[in-house]
This record gives C-alpha cells, structure tokens and sequence, in this order.
C-alpha cells in the first residue's frame, strides 16, 4: 500500500529515467515506460492461497464413474 506521500504526491519534482523506468524525485514512485503504470518503491506484499487438505474431486450426478 502506498504511503500517505506516495499517494499525494504530484510528481512535480521531476523523474530519473533509466532503461525505460522512471522514479518521482519526491516521492520514489516508479513508472514504467510504455503504458504508464506506477508502482511505489517498497516491494509489495506476496499474495499466496490458503493452504488446505487434499481432497479428491466429486463426480457431478449425472455423470457415470471412470471404468
């Protein structure tokens, strides 16, 4: 999550250009050339699914057992 900085900044200080990213003199913000995606400095969380027991999969009704 951006901080409160990140998210007010207007980016009037300028960027630092290298290889097709851009980084707010203020703030640290990226941006990435091409499509204008902006990305604040720190890593973002990992998201990762809630790990559960196996469970085999149920046949649908209609549909007959494997021979």
């Amino acid at each position: 999550m951006p901080s409160s900085e990140e998210r007010r900044c207007p980016h009037t200080a300028g960027w630092l250009e290298d290889g097709g990213v851009s980084q707010c003199r203020a703030c640290g913000v990226l941006r990435f050339a091409d499509y204008g995606a902006v990305r604040p400095p720190r890593a973002a969380a990992a998201l990762s699914a809630r790990s559960r027991p196996a469970t085999p999969a149920t046949p649908a009704p209609d549909t007959p057992a494997p021979p």
